[in-house]
């Protein structure tokens, strides 16, 4: 089969971006040496081990892709920071950097979108994240102030079980969810009561809209 060039061009891309909020968050925890160090390390264990994605050669690739070609290279920043520190302070710093990369996200998102961002637009770019049958979901109530839907299955969830990471899947990806709307919406809440990548059957997310602006 023929080198998709298009998915690799996409693929280094996606990787570079991913690589600086953790290099960002590094530097304001240990300075810029000890980031650097953690991140040349990271990124040479992870060319040393590069496996094959079953998304390989595909494109446009989609958001259940681009988890995978990112969490293919967290995994080793975050082996590195648990070896060198300790597992709660990688799982802060992982989260942290996580968050940060989805609120610029979502401020990318709003800026694209024309006008002004609310659940009802929200609610139209919703799709991409099922991509790919990534996600089944039920939505119960969709408005300009509320947003409530029922996710009954994670291809997501699946996909970091499948290579032993679902702790840092949660991390992830579960942890966009909210920061992605305080950078797309700010005057909008989620509340996720249940989450498959915890335990629970199904994720349930309600997002509500506010006068003010909610304070990141």
């Amino acid at each position: 089969m023929p080198l998709n060039n298009d998915y690799f061009e996409e693929k280094f891309k996606i990787e570079k971006n991913i690589i600086k909020p953790f290099t960002e968050v590094l530097i304001g925890e240990f300075g810029q040496a000890t980031a650097q160090t953690i991140i040349a390390e990271s990124l040479k264990s992870h060319q040393e081990t590069r496996a094959p994605s079953p998304f390989e050669g595909q494109t446009p690739i989609t958001i259940l892709a681009q988890r995978r070609i990112e969490i293919d290279l967290i995994k080793f920043i975050y082996q590195n920071l648990k070896e060198k520190f300790s597992l709660a302070q990688a799982k802060s710093l992982i989260g942290q950097a996580v968050i940060n990369d989805a609120r610029a996200a979502g401020r990318q998102k709003a800026s694209l979108a024309g006008g002004p961002t609310n659940l009802l637009t929200f609610a139209e770019i919703l799709p991409q994240w099922s991509q790919g049958e990534a996600l089944k979901m039920t939505v119960l109530e969709s408005s300009q102030d509320i947003l409530h839907y029922v996710v009954h299955s994670c291809r997501y969830a699946e996909m970091y079980q499948d290579m032993g990471l679902l702790e840092l899947g949660f991390l992830v990806s579960c942890y966009r969810d909210g920061a992605f709307m305080e950078g797309y919406a700010p005057n909008v809440t989620m509340d996720r009561s249940k989450t498959i990548m915890t335990g629970d059957p199904i994720c349930e997310f309600c997002y509500r809209a506010s006068e003010k602006p909610q304070t990141t």
